[in-house]
């Protein structure tokens, strides 16, 4: 009986191997005599396979190509002219790049003069590296190129409707942001954020308007381009410096969430939006502990305005 069950085994394997040999030429004989050119379906590359002129078979796999050695350039020394006009700085910043708080840090730095073009300081400067903030140099050089140092901003405010007696508007009254990036005030320092539209309230009320019977609308619809810049990181969405850009800004986009301990132990601690007319979600799952260290941690969904809470505040720590 075993030997019987072993030949059987054997036989098996033998038709098996034959069928793995005859089956390939046997499907590309048999593709190439029954299909014409033209009623033959037109097979992508992409797919896998190749046309040979008499069938199709699987692509041969090319042989692995070893990655060549790409040599490191050693860091090429600080370049300036010791005893040139910018000496000193030239000594300034190498003091500063070979300082030890940066010895893990990497440096590219290529500083021209604006009267020659002649290098002032140059380190790394053929390497490189994410542009980061320095964009903004591009962006600030831009505008005083294409608009001019004396360029203002302006916001605009229109009605839609038709205006009625004792004053009324029957529509809305509409807001139309152009870009200015400081509605609010924040670069000029004014103590009150709500300055600019108070200036625009007022100009209404010269105009003859005093009650609205209908909606006051922002438009920011003067910007057409996608909130968020090309390669910014989902990290970056949740961060004041990745507020999305919009044409009717205020804030600088941004919604400041404050927290205090409350005053008694085990209860969430106290949270505080600004602007408070800010449409934010604040889920608050923090707890004030009598002693300890502040671990609050916080997480808002992309796209959303939905904002989670979550950690520890001590009662001294407000």
């Amino acid at each position: 009986m075993k030997n019987r069950y072993a030949h059987f085994l054997l036989s098996l394997c033998i038709v098996i191997i034959a069928l793995a040999l005859i089956w390939p030429a046997t499907f590309v004989s048999s593709t190439a005599r029954g299909v014409d050119e033209e009623s033959r379906l037109p097979v992508p590359v992409e797919a896998g396979f190749v046309d040979n002129g008499s069938g199709y078979e699987l692509p041969r796999v090319p042989a692995p190509v070893e990655p060549s050695a790409v040599e490191a350039k050693p860091e090429e020394p600080p370049a300036f002219d010791p005893a040139g006009r910018y000496a000193e700085v030239g000594r300034k910043i190498t003091a500063i790049v070979k300082k030890p708080l940066y010895r893990r840090a990497e440096w590219g730095v290529d500083i021209r003069s604006l009267e020659d073009d002649s290098p002032v300081f140059v380190y790394n400067s053929d390497k490189l590296f994410p542009p980061a903030s320095n964009a903004k140099l591009f962006t600030t050089s831009t505008a005083l190129d294409r608009l001019g140092p004396n360029y203002r901003f302006k916001t605009q405010v229109a009605y839609e409707g038709s205006r009625g007696p004792g004053n009324r508007l029957t529509g809305n009254l509409v807001i139309f942001g152009q870009g200015d990036p400081d509605l609010s005030g924040n670069i000029q320092n004014l103590p009150n954020h709500f300055a600019h539209f108070d200036t625009m309230a007022q100009k209404v009320r010269e105009y003859g308007i005093t009650e609205i019977e209908g909606d006051i609308i922002g438009d920011d619809s003067y910007f057409t381009f996608a909130p968020y810049g090309e390669g910014w990181t989902a990290s970056d969405l949740t961060r004041d410096y990745g507020a999305p850009i919009s044409a009717l800004s205020f804030n600088n986009n941004l919604v400041t969430l404050s927290l205090r301990p409350n005053r008694r132990v085990g209860q969430p601690a106290s949270a505080s939006v600004y602007p408070s007319e800010s449409l934010l979600d604040v889920n608050n799952k923090t707890r004030t502990v009598r002693r300890g260290r502040s671990s609050v941690q916080w997480y808002r969904k992309p796209g959303t305005d939905s904002v989670s809470l979550r950690g520890q505040l001590p009662l001294r720590s407000g």
